[in-house]
């Protein structure tokens, strides 16, 4: 997938990226220093997860990045 990805410019981490799909932008939320107001509509690169880290909210899971189709069928869901 084609995306422009940002990083933090002392410590180079992941920020977020945006998708080559317009309005479309997709967070590192481990980035962020306070709380989301709203819940995340997936769980992406979950094959890579702690083990430990149990993800059983209902959410869809994604073992790698979706395709932006997958990804378009999310926003479209979740703006419904």
């Amino acid at each position: 997938m084609n995306s422009m990805r940002h990083f933090d410019r002392k410590c180079a981490t992941p920020m977020c990226h945006f998708p080559n799909e317009p309005g479309l932008l997709c967070l590192v939320v481990s980035s962020l220093d306070d709380d989301l107001d709203e819940s995340p509509w997936a769980h992406v690169n979950v094959e890579n997860k702690a083990t430990w880290l149990q993800v059983e909210d209902g959410t869809p899971q994604y073992a790698e990045y979706p395709d932006l189709e997958a990804l378009r069928n999310l926003s479209e869901k979740h703006f419904r």
